[in-house]
């Protein structure tokens, strides 16, 4: 399963069936498009992906090099749009708008 998978849905295998169930702490999903500055390569790409997945109610993360963009899910009950730029800001490395 994907990330985004993985958190939304609690798995549990009882004689060799696999049953799925919603994680409905998930289903509150926000998607939003996040400027980011200073990103020059792949690694720059990787690293604020890295960034955004390792906040807490990010569901998924993907960061586009060629928009210096990054377009993130994520559970606004747990986070916001604010503290995930906050968190690429920190990293005083690239600039978040």
């Amino acid at each position: 399963m994907s990330k985004i998978n993985q958190k939304l849905f609690i798995t549990v295998k009882i004689n060799g069936i696999m049953i799925y169930f919603v994680n409905l702490q998930y289903m509150a999903q926000v998607k939003s498009t996040i400027k980011v500055q200073g990103m020059t390569c792949g690694h720059c790409k990787k690293a604020v992906e890295n960034i955004l997945r390792d906040e807490k109610g990010v569901l998924h993360a993907d960061v586009f090099l060629e928009n210096e963009e990054a377009v993130v899910t994520f559970d606004d009950a747990q986070t916001s749009l604010e503290t995930l730029k906050k968190a690429i800001n920190d990293s005083g490395i690239y600039k978040a708008s």
